[in-house]
């Protein structure tokens, strides 16, 4: 097993390598360091705002819709509650009319 591991040849560090050299040695997800520049172009900060517009909108839109629903819930069951109140009301008032006649 160490004569078939030392036919190999230790594989380069990647900062001692050329971008053209890291490319053939490394395809690009391997040496993306050799390959992608160390630091931040303003396209790269515009991408980055755009994701994190794009995750606040999810979260809002999220929020906004618990919102509603609760809405809804509390609307419905106000709804609810004042169609109760009518028909006892209309209960209520028809027993004293049927009681007051006979």
């Amino acid at each position: 097993m160490n004569v078939v591991q030392s036919t190999f040849a230790k594989p380069l560090p990647c900062s001692d390598l050329s971008a053209e050299e890291s490319e053939v040695l490394y395809p690009q997800p391997f040496c993306p360091e050799a390959i992608a520049p160390h630091r931040r172009t303003p396209f790269d900060w515009v991408v980055n705002l755009m994701a994190i517009a794009l995750v606040a909108a999810v979260f809002l839109s999220a929020l906004l819709q618990f919102v509603f629903l609760a809405l809804g819930v509390v609307l419905l069951t106000v709804a609810f509650y004042a169609l109760c109140r009518l028909i006892w009301r209309l209960y209520v008032w028809q027993s004293r009319k049927f009681h007051a006649d006979s």
